[in-house]
């Protein structure tokens, strides 16, 4: 049985490698063939929504219009169209003349608004065969005044063109001669380098200007007239005369002189520039009643929490209300406080001295001998700086 089953095993390896063989063997022809050994499903088309697809015998009706199209026309439409541009061309030749007989008012003014029939095209047209090198061809004379002249450029080159044309450093001699005269010679100078001609006056003409000048002189002054632009308040334009022109000069040095004594007599005061005549201190301005009220309510709730701490304190509370009703309410004109001791340490002696028979009730002397001290010396400091800076 073992012997049996070991055949089989064998027989189907052998038949493996026959049949693996030969699918290898078409797979190398098919691909020396150049057909592809990968085989599978043939996909499917693509689902059309019925918005993307087209109405039934659309692509038929398009080509058949498109032959239509092209399609040479009959002789019976050859015919009509020749006959329409014909006329058609005899309306646009009647127009082109300034014919307008026959034509409405709409059909010349539609014609008219399409077509520019003052603006004549050419009636012939030349050819690119017709270009000619013009350098090559010699140009005429234009006018007998101002001839062709050939002369020689800065480059060396020879060049023909207009004697009006040329500049004057590079006219030829015999050239120079051509042409009518303007007058100038000899008395413009042909500049060579920037070939603008440079007039100088004659020694007469130069006496003459001189002579003219001396004998009225230009006595020409600032006319606001002339310039148009905003003036200031203190403005005045003079006159154009000399003798007027003085006589307002000297109008207004006598305002100027008189303005200055009645100043000196009143005993004006002359501000420097950028100061305010009649500049003045700020005055205190009067308290309002609504000021005077809040201060007064402060005032009375300070007095008020003092005599909380009086009474925490162990002062009497009877004592308290005589001495609130005895002292009135100074707001707005507070006491002065004690000047200081001339010796702060002799005070502070004298306090702590004191403080042993005092009444354990009276807290407040020793911080007032503290303030005295420290009120000594700070007036001693301001006495030192001062007489540093003395």
């Amino acid at each position: 049985m073992a012997l049996r089953k070991k055949k089989e095993a064998a027989g189907s390896f052998t038949s493996l490698r026959a049949s693996l063989a030969e699918e290898m063997a078409q797979m190398s022809k098919d691909k020396a063939a150049g057909r592809s050994t990968i085989t599978g499903r043939v996909k499917g088309e693509k689902s059309i929504s019925k918005w993307a697809k087209q109405n039934k015998g659309v692509d038929k009706r398009a080509a058949r219009d498109q032959a239509s199209d092209l399609a040479a026309p009959d002789q019976k439409t050859y015919e009509q169209i020749q006959a329409s541009l014909n006329r058609k061309a005899r309306v646009h030749d009647k127009l082109r003349r300034g014919d307008y007989t026959g034509l409405s008012e709409a059909q010349i003014e539609q014609a008219l608004s399409l077509v520019d029939y003052d603006n004549r095209p050419p009636d012939a047209y030349e050819s690119d065969s017709d270009n000619i090198d013009e350098s090559l061809a010699v140009p005429t004379l234009a006018t007998e005044d101002d001839p062709m002249i050939q002369y020689t450029d800065e480059f060396g080159r020879d060049r023909y063109a207009k004697r009006s044309e040329v500049p004057p450093h590079l006219l030829p001699t015999g050239a120079r001669d051509l042409g009518p005269s303007d007058g100038d010679e000899g008395v413009v100078v042909e500049n060579p380098r920037g070939y603008f001609p440079i007039y100088e006056p004659t020694a007469e003409r130069r006496a003459a200007i001189e002579k003219e000048a001396v004998e009225s002189p230009l006595n020409v002054h600032y006319a606001s007239t002339s310039e148009v632009r905003a003036r200031g308040a203190a403005h005045y334009q003079f006159s154009g005369d000399e003798e007027t022109r003085k006589r307002q000069q000297e109008e207004l040095r006598a305002a100027r002189e008189e303005t200055r004594e009645t100043r000196q007599e009143t005993g004006a005061v002359d501000v420097a520039p950028g100061t305010v005549e009649g500049m003045q201190e700020a005055e205190i301005r009067p308290m309002s009643s609504a000021m005077a009220e809040r201060k007064r309510k402060a005032e009375e709730r300070r007095q008020q929490l003092q005599a909380k701490r009086q009474k925490k304190a162990g002062t009497s509370g009877a004592d308290q209300d005589v001495s609130a009703r005895s002292t009135p309410v100074q707001a707005t004109h507070p006491t002065p406080p004690p000047a200081a001791p001339a010796d702060p340490f002799a005070a502070v002696e004298a306090d702590s001295v004191a403080a042993k028979h005092r009444p354990k009730t009276d807290t407040g002397a020793g911080a007032k001998s503290t303030v005295d001290a420290d009120a000594w010396l700070q007036n001693f400091s301001q006495e030192l700086s001062k007489g540093r800076k003395s």
